[in-house]
């Protein structure tokens, strides 16, 4: 009877110290409307002779680390707002609001030749 009380505490009390932290837990939602801007980042280590490269998304004035294939899904220069959970950091969803300067040079280039 005693072991049927004392392992189930025990691996309760386990259980809760692996929980992850109230900020994760927490799932407001908010957002930023801004331009896009990926930046590709690469940082050298002179001890090892490597080079790791990272990807930072800026909309607006917020930072989002991102993925390299980003480029595919938000448009350099286009006008997004994007929904992110705002402990974690992480893009729940963009929305598109117009297109930027680029693409009405690009347009008109185009349409000239």
């Amino acid at each position: 009877m005693v072991f049927g009380i004392v392992w189930p505490v025990m691996y309760g009390l386990v259980g809760f110290a692996f929980l992850p932290p109230a900020s994760y837990m927490d799932l407001e939602l908010t957002s930023e409307t801004g331009r896009v801007n990926i930046v590709k980042v690469e940082t050298r280590n002179s001890q090892t002779s490597t080079t790791s490269t990272r990807y930072d998304l800026y909309i607006g004035k917020r930072r989002f680390n991102a993925d390299h294939r980003i480029g595919f899904v938000l448009i350099q220069g286009d006008e997004y707002k994007v929904y992110y959970l705002k402990n974690s950091n992480r893009i729940v969803s963009a929305e598109f609001i117009s297109r930027g300067s680029n693409w009405v040079t690009f347009a008109a280039t185009d349409a000239a030749k």
